[in-house]
């Protein structure tokens, strides 16, 4: 068991780098664990995606694009870290070394720790929150995993068919085409978790 504090609403165990400025529309990427307002990163609506998608000004390069009737996010932070949305409940976000770091799926939280996915259990001890993470089966990181594997094939069939309608912020076109297509070409041939959970 690991115990993660968590100091007052926005903190985000500094890993945020200061994201959250009360604007949590997916800037923060799921590192606040659920301190600003609720679930920060994870778009639960329709406007929450379309303000994931214009707001998110911690991932200056970002699409949506709809896969098999889903609204699929897809953004990249200043130093190339990536977040996929799969509709309003399924997250998975990745380092700068292309690593999976946190997963939001069937409404629980999981973290990378020590090269495992971890559940994180959210608490509040002494006016802190302080998140409870245990090591999941390896039957569960499995099934997690491949829904992942299925959801970047679905991307990369999307991205590479010219029937498919990418959403793209004016000023980053050439710029997530060209990201998207080195980042899945390296991600997609093996997933590796990562030791922590930070960006």
């Amino acid at each position: 068991m690991f115990g993660v504090d968590v100091e007052g609403e926005g903190d985000c165990e500094g890993d945020c780098e200061g994201d959250c400025e009360g604007d949590c529309q997916g800037d923060c990427e799921g590192d606040c664990e659920g301190d600003c307002e609720g679930d920060c990163g994870m778009a639960r609506t329709e406007h929450d995606r379309e303000d994931l998608l214009r707001d998110g000004k911690q991932m200056p390069v970002r699409a949506e694009c709809q896969i098999d009737g889903v609204a699929v996010v897809i953004g990249f932070r200043k130093q190339g870290q990536v977040s996929l949305y799969f509709g309003p409940d399924t997250v998975f976000q990745f380092n700068v070394a292309r690593e999976l770091r946190r997963v939001f799926f069937m409404g629980k939280r999981f973290a990378a720790i020590q090269g495992k996915l971890c559940e994180l259990t959210r608490q509040i001890q002494s006016g802190k929150v302080q998140f409870v993470s245990r090591v999941i089966d390896v039957d569960d990181e499995l099934a997690i995993l491949n829904v992942l594997h299925d959801g970047l094939a679905k991307v990369q069939t999307a991205f590479e068919s010219p029937d498919s309608k990418w959403n793209i912020i004016e000023f980053g076109s050439e710029d997530f085409r060209k990201q998207l297509s080195h980042w899945l070409a390296a991600v997609s041939v093996n997933i590796v978790v990562a030791e922590i959970p930070n960006a």
